[in-house]
């Protein structure tokens, strides 16, 4: 057995072991459809009676997404009945509460799977070991060390904006985990294969259109500049170059690489002219608007939620200013103090100018953000 894997089997155990012990809880103390359950759970249920003939499904006016998360429900229903040789109504009667948040549940398994590939191969390609120096010596690290990337993708697993919806009938479990499969094939250089994932994202959730664009870019980026490392050498602007052109001398190569991811995007940029919106139903709540102040939020949110991993690095620039004071007050450094208190201003008038309240925060009490907007935001 090789090194790690019975940790990591311990830690997939006790995974496994929490995870249907919240699953069960769940189903004890939420047993009806809960906030937007109402919606998602009878269409799932319509797409599992009629499947695979769910082309007349009609489509629920208040559903804004595209059918993919309940196509995902459907199939996983015909395979379970095809299996075990059961009818319908052996699984709860139409695709039942319980049945529909366990098909999310295992998509949550698989998305930590995937992830866990992701972290693998990330740290492999940093030649499976990175050299960090402080003022103490130097630390190294394996790339291929197993506990450590269990432990990250237990993390991201845990993500509160990803968790919570692990164990209700949404369609955010199920477009996340599409959009890591997406990214894994490019990282595999499977490219057909991340071609065809990215356009099931992209049925799971519309938006998805926009990390498909962000994912492709990675990879030419990647491919232009391999054998580099990041070219710190080269600044921005160098890679930038590079990157365009790498796209000029292999054009042939870019366009057999990701016509499926152009296809897809292309697809969802003609529904969204045909459509006139960006959503399928429900337009009057879900109308695009400028809210200046959403990406502070979610910076504010990001440096919070990731704060444990930069106590390493907040200790050791700290050492290093105490060794060298004079260094603090380097032109780089004063640059960057001065762009950080620019932010700060422009998030302060972003929140008293830009700040745009939707009606239903206001009125569904079940939400944390409501709490946090009448309690803290708004007092």
């Amino acid at each position: 057995m090789a090194p790690g894997t019975s940790t990591l089997l311990v830690v997939a155990l006790l995974t496994a072991v929490v995870g249907l012990w919240v699953h069960q809880l769940f189903a004890i103390e939420v047993p009806e459809p809960y906030m937007d359950e109402v919606f998602h759970i009878p269409q799932a249920q319509a797409y599992c009676r009629r499947f695979p003939a769910v082309g007349s499904v009609p489509h629920d006016p208040k559903i804004t997404t595209f059918p993919g998360v309940y196509l995902v429900s459907a199939l996983a229903s015909a395979l379970t009945r095809v299996s075990m040789d059961m009818k319908l109504e052996d699984l709860g009667g139409e695709c039942s509460v319980g049945f529909l948040r366990g098909v999310n549940a295992v998509l949550a398994c698989l998305g930590a799977v995937i992830s866990y590939g992701l972290v693998v191969r990330q740290r492999a390609r940093c030649k499976l070991s990175m050299e960090k120096t402080d003022d103490e010596g130097r630390e190294r690290w394996s790339g291929d060390d197993d506990m450590r990337s269990a432990i990250d993708v237990a993390l991201a697993t845990a993500f509160p904006l990803h968790a919570f919806f692990v164990w209700l009938f949404y369609t955010d479990t199920a477009s996340t985990v599409f959009v890591l499969a997406t990214w894994l094939a490019l990282v595999e250089k499977r490219h057909t294969l991340s071609g065809i994932l990215a356009g099931c994202s992209i049925l799971m959730r519309q938006t998805n259109a926009v990390w498909v664009v962000c994912l492709v870019g990675w990879d030419v980026a990647d491919a232009a500049l391999a054998g580099r490392g990041l070219a710190p050498s080269l600044g921005l602007g160098g890679q930038m170059m590079a990157i365009v052109r790498y796209m000029r001398s292999n054009v042939i190569t870019c366009v057999y690489r990701y016509y499926l991811h152009a296809t897809a995007v292309f697809a969802f940029a003609s529904f969204v002219v045909w459509n006139g919106g960006i959503v399928v139903g429900d337009r009057a709540n879900h109308a695009p608007v400028l809210h200046w102040v959403q990406p502070f939020y979610f910076y504010a949110f990001l440096v919070i939620s990731t704060g444990p991993l930069w106590f390493g690095r907040v200790s050791r620039a700290g050492r290093a200013g105490r060794a060298g004071t004079f260094k603090c007050l380097s032109p780089r450094v004063v640059a960057l103090w001065s762009s950080l208190g620019s932010l700060v201003v422009l998030a302060f008038l972003a929140v008293d100018w830009g700040t745009l309240v939707h009606p239903f925060l206001l009125a569904d009490n079940r939400h944390y953000t409501f709490y946090l907007w009448r309690r803290v935001i708004a007092a």
